[in-house]
């Protein structure tokens, strides 16, 4: 992981440009570099364990990665809707649309920036009354790019945030520290569902089911933000100065960064591999072989024919 900051002075050294106006197109390329880069591989930094009680996913979700079922640590298989009633897996799960109501809403909300106070003198729905909701819940604040985790509720009008709250309107970056009037809403429309069923394509429900998920990163703002992912995360600086010069119209030299940010994210995974897929043992008529809590189908030789005790 690398400071923004470190990444900042690179870049404007590269320029030879220390003015404001391009500060704040540095910000603006870093941040859409590490956006993207951050969802083209699943980095261990940015893995996410949660204990799910219900179908609605966690707002901050780039990609599902593994869901085991509580009670038995049975994996849930992933499927499409289509196949809920044909699927021979045990536990299946698949995606089941997305919200098009958000819990509360608001178009008065009030924050500062690093600040973890937002306040709303006329939410939706009163935040006191409904706390045991929106602990744990997420909103999404303005045009912010983050979705920011709801720490606690303090009354009927102010929430605590996790994390404090980063970064002004980067189309204006005259933005006060305060920001006022901001519209906002907790458990924002998008946000994804998914829908469990057994081998029958029966619904099954838990509180507790145990889910690994890639969460979007927070912004950056402040020079000591930090970039989660590995090394000093070369491959962010050099597409954002591909970026910014194709911003100053150097289009050829943008063109030359082709090779050395491939190589720079060749680099980066290797930190962070994923596993790959098993090979499955097979017994000699090419039957899978389950053992432990896997449940085992029915073996049938080569002929068709069922083959008992095995």
């Amino acid at each position: 992981m690398i400071a923004y900051g470190r990444l900042r002075v690179r870049l404007q050294n590269a320029f030879d440009d220390t003015s404001d106006e391009f500060q704040w197109q540095i910000l603006e390329a870093v941040q859409t570099a590490y956006r993207d880069i951050a969802t083209d591989h699943v980095w261990q930094t940015l893995l996410e364990e949660v204990t799910q009680s219900s179908g609605v996913l966690p707002a901050d979700l780039e990609r599902p990665v593994l869901y085991v079922q509580d009670d038995t640590d049975y994996l849930q298989f992933a499927i499409s809707e289509t196949q809920r009633y044909l699927s021979s897996k045990l536990f299946n799960w698949f995606p089941d649309g997305a919200v098009s109501t958000p819990l509360t809403f608001g178009a008065d909300g009030v924050t500062v920036i690093n600040g973890t106070t937002f306040t709303s003198a006329a939410p939706d729905t009163d935040f006191d009354a409904t706390s045991s909701t929106l602990v744990g819940e997420y909103i999404q604040i303005g045009i912010n790019e983050g979705i920011y985790k709801i720490a606690s509720v303090t009354n009927a009008n102010t929430l605590v945030l996790e994390d404090g709250f980063r970064g002004a309107d980067l189309s204006d970056p005259s933005t006060p520290a305060a920001l006022t009037g901001q519209y906002y809403e907790v458990r924002p429309r998008g946000t994804l569902r998914i829908a469990f069923t057994d081998e029958s394509g029966d619904a099954l429900t838990s509180t507790t089911r145990k889910a690994w998920y890639q969460r979007r990163p927070l912004p950056l703002y402040n020079d000591y933000d930090q970039l989660l992912l590995p090394g000093n995360c070369e491959a962010v600086r050099i597409q954002a100065f591909k970026m910014l010069l194709e911003g100053a119209k150097y289009d050829n030299d943008a063109l030359k960064q082709n090779a050395a940010y491939m190589s720079a994210i060749a680099r980066m995974k290797p930190l962070h591999p994923t596993v790959g897929r098993q090979r499955m043992p097979r017994d000699r008529h090419g039957n899978v072989i389950m053992y432990g809590r896997s449940r085992a189908p029915e073996r049938t030789d080569s002929q068709g024919r069922s083959l008992i005790g095995l």
